[in-house]
Formats: structure tokens, C-alpha cells, sequence
């Protein structure tokens, strides 16, 4: 723990966009406490309310109102919610699952690796967003169904990455000692070989929450993600963009936190990687 306190302190970039993670965190947490406003309360007589410090703001919305009239930074607070649990709910799946199809993929080989690799082969010969695209019109929006397919698909880095792994690990001379010993092969690839392997499926961990929560306002934006209704970053971006002219503020805003968010993970998932790298350490 020291040497991870002093690497991380010599590390200014890294150090910073834990804050914001931080920030972030504690913001999608105490929402209901942090928001100013209801972010559902629509007010018609004020729609399209600038910034405060915008000539025609107020102090009354910080961060302007939409064209319902309903607080902007609200919104965005709240927005931060369906982000993160997007972000930390499909990586949780996808990690699950494609460990553990990786390593009996890797460690039986043969017939049940063939089969597993030539699923994630088809299913990468899909691109990523039109695969998004066409489940969630057939399940339909909603908060769940994307958690499901961001979850269920992003299975394929993992199990590829697992398998390499376990192949390279399950004729080393500990694992032969195990299995002379009479250790079985679900506890030698829980108690053996996966220990040896999780500082990879960390980096990838890190750098697949970024991507999750990039896909999930990507649909939301295209109207395929949370309702319309429900705050999120996205489908702010959405509804910003038919008001770019004259209210700027409605599409900044929650482009700005998405940014600052996927900036942030890329750093920390960065900076994880040089950490984790035995090489590294020499």
C-alpha cells in the first residue's frame, strides 16, 4: 500500500482524475441530496434559461434550464447515476463471464475452444455499436436491457485475452506440481492460475467501464437507452443538439461530464497498467 501511495503521488495526472472519479462518485451517490432541483419539475415559463454568469441567468439555475424548463445541473447530477451504473454493472458481467469462458476455453482447449473462439470471432466481426443498435431495438429501452447487452457482449476481450493467458500458465512447472499433488482442475484454475492473470483483466476492467458508459450515451443519444424522460447524459446530448443555436449550454454540459469522466478512467486505467507491470518493477 505505501508503494502503491508513492507511485501514485509521483503520478500528478493520475492522482487528479481519481479526485474527479471521486467527484463523481459522490455525485451520482447523493444525488437527491447534491441536486438543487427536482430534475423532472418541469417550469414551461422558464425554458432555455442561460447560465448564471451568462447575460439573462440566475443564480437560480447555475447551469441554465433545458427547453422544459428543468434545471440543467440537476440533470446532470442525476445523469451521472445511470452512467456509472451502466459503467460498473456491464464490465461486472462482461468480466465475469468472459473469465470464466476464457479459462475453460484455455485450460481444456480442443473441441470447447474452437467452438468459444469462433463465437467471439463472429461476434467481432459484427462492429461494436451496430450489434448495440440491433438488440436494443429488438429488447427494446431501458436501463436493464442495456446493462444486458453492454454486459453480455463485451464478454469477447476478456475471454480472448483469459485464454492466452491460461494457455501460457497451464504447463508451468507450479501448475504440474499441483496436478501431481492431486489438486483438481477447478481449484488448479481458481487457486493457481487465475491469481496469476488478474492484473490484465484489472487494466481491461478499468479502460471497458470508459467504454461502456461512451456506448451508453451513444444509444441514449440515439434514442435506443434510458427513456427519454430519465436523466442522462446522452439523451441530454440528444436534446441539446436541436438547440445549438441558441442555447448552447443544453449539449456542453453533459459533454463536458462525459469527457471528464472517460478521460479520467483512460488515465487511471493507464497509469494502472505501468503499476501492474511486473516488468516495471525490476
Amino acid at each position: 500500500m505505501r508503494r502503491l501511495l508513492r507511485t501514485l503521488s509521483k503520478t500528478k495526472a493520475a492522482l487528479l482524475s481519481l479526485v474527479v472519479l471521486f467527484f463523481f462518485c459522490i455525485m451520482a451517490i447523493s444525488a437527491s441530496a447534491l441536486a438543487p432541483r427536482d430534475p423532472y419539475q418541469i417550469a414551461l415559463e422558464k425554458r432555455l434559461i442561460p447560465p448564471a454568469w451568462v447575460s439573462g441567468g440566475t443564480s437560480e439555475h447555475l447551469l441554465g434550464t433545458d427547453s422544459l424548463g428543468r434545471d440543467i445541473l440537476s440533470r446532470v447530477v442525476y445523469g451521472a447515476r445511470i452512467s456509472i451504473v451502466v459503467g460498473l454493472s456491464a464490465v461486472s458481467i462482461s468480466s465475469c463471464l468472459g473469465v470464466m469462458l476464457g479459462m475453460v476455453a484455455g485450460y481444456y482447449g480442443r473441441g470447447i475452444d474452437k467452438v468459444l473462439m469462433r463465437l467471439a470471432d463472429i461476434q467481432l466481426a459484427f462492429p461494436s455499436i451496430i450489434l448495440y443498435i440491433a438488440v436494443m431495438a429488438i429488447l427494446g429501452s431501458g436501463l436493464l436491457h442495456i446493462i444486458m447487452v453492454l454486459g453480455i457482449t463485451g464478454w469477447v476481450a476478456y475471454g480472448r485475452l483469459v485464454r492466452g493467458q491460461v494457455i501460457s500458465y497451464r504447463e508451468k512447472e507450479f501448475v504440474e506440481a499441483a496436478r501431481a499433488m492431486g489438486a483438481t482442475n477447478l481449484r488448479i484454475m481458481t487457486h493457481h492460475i487465475f491469481p496469476n492473470i488478474t492484473a490484465p483483466i484489472i487494466i481491461i476492467a478499468t479502460t471497458s467501464v470508459a467504454g461502456n458508459i461512451l456506448a451508453e450515451a451513444s444509444l441514449s443519444f440515439l434514442g435506443l437507452g434510458v427513456p427519454p424522460s430519465v436523466p442522462s447524459w446522452g439523451s441530454m446530448l440528444a436534446e441539446g443538439r436541436e438547440y445549438m443555436r441558441i442555447a448552447w449550454w443544453l449539449p456542453v454540459f453533459p459533454g463536458l461530464a462525459i469527457m471528464l469522466v472517460v478521460l479520467a478512467i483512460n488515465i487511471v486505467g493507464d497509469w494502472l497498467r505501468d503499476y501492474l507491470d511486473p516488468r516495471l518493477k525490476l
